[in-house]
């Protein structure tokens, strides 16, 4: 493996995986992940400064090999330190898994903003906190402690979800339907890396043929969704978007092709809207609108 170029190439392309907080306990989070990485093509290391077995700190692991990516199951209260020890091992990446942050409550939101204090200081790209993980099937690379990830095969769809749970539904969802994934990821709390980041980045992977996008908010995104890979590179992809089906009155809310009447389908290439402000985008005729909100859609591949 080559030496990451892009900023996100550290978590979803690492040539080594560190996991901060490993453990021999098969019931801790540290041991699960450190058992779905074990089929990872590249190199893993364990760290806890509290097994001789293992390495002492990231920084010695890094020094025996490339460490692109740490993936730290430590308590909230210091995965701030565990983050700033990696940036300084020259770590590019982190997956933050544990809970306890901004969603725990006011002491939580500290914890996260340490974390996002770190992550602007010293670079470090962060995915979560409050994250499963991410997969990436043509790597063997299955960063997340749900069972049966790993059994996701590759394929050429993405998955880019704020719920850990939608994203590897989807994910299975897929496998069962018989398509692959490129790579699946769930944000979590967002506090660095954000949906139009993973987007940027998908926008330029030649094993993304198609995206589906799940979002909890959209606030913002007129301002950060800038996607500055070539417009080209868009128009030969199929990509779909929704978010959770409440409105923000929080009564349900129904698919809506945009000048059409509701439970007409949208056969056509281009936009089908639905309420309030979310979209799917088809430049693929193959591609079509169910006219259900509860109804999948016709993945393309």
């Amino acid at each position: 493996m080559t030496a990451p170029t892009d900023a996100l190439d550290a978590l979803f392309a690492p040539r080594g995986v560190a996991v901060i907080g490993a453990s021999r306990d098969p019931g801790k989070l540290g041991a699960v992940m450190a058992r779905s990485l074990a089929r990872f093509s590249g190199r893993v290391a364990q760290v806890n400064p509290h097994d001789l077995g293992m390495y002492q700190s990231i920084g010695a692991a890094a020094a025996d090999g490339p460490v692109d990516l740490a993936v730290l199951c430590v308590p909230a209260a210091v995965s701030a330190a565990a983050l700033a020890d990696a940036a300084a091992a020259g770590v590019g990446a982190a997956v933050v898994c544990g809970g306890g942050f901004a969603e725990a409550g006011p002491e939580g939101t500290r914890h996260q903003a340490a974390l996002t204090a770190v992550a602007a200081e010293t670079g470090i790209r962060v995915l979560g906190p409050n994250t499963s993980g991410f997969l990436v099937p043509a790597q063997r690379l299955t960063a997340s402690f749900v069972p049966g990830a790993a059994g996701v095969p590759a394929g050429r769809i993405a998955v880019v979800a704020a719920s850990g749970g939608v994203n590897h539904a989807v994910a299975f969802l897929l496998t069962e339907s018989g398509h692959g994934v490129s790579i699946a990821v769930g944000l979590g709390n967002g506090a660095d890396i954000t949906a139009p980041d993973v987007l940027d980045y998908l926008a330029a992977d030649p094993n993304t043929a198609a995206i589906g996008l799940h979002v909890e908010s959209v606030a913002g995104w007129s301002q950060r969704c800038r996607v500055s890979r070539p417009r080209s590179r868009w128009s030969r992809s199929s990509w779909a978007a929704t978010t959770s089906p409440r409105s923000r009155n929080r009564t349900p809310v129904r698919w809506r092709p945009r000048g059409a009447p509701p439970g007409r389908p949208c056969a056509r290439p281009g936009r089908c809207w639905w309420t309030p402000s979310v979209s799917w985008s088809m430049p693929s005729a193959r591609c079509r609108w169910s006219g259900s909100r509860s109804a999948r859609p016709a993945w393309p591949c």
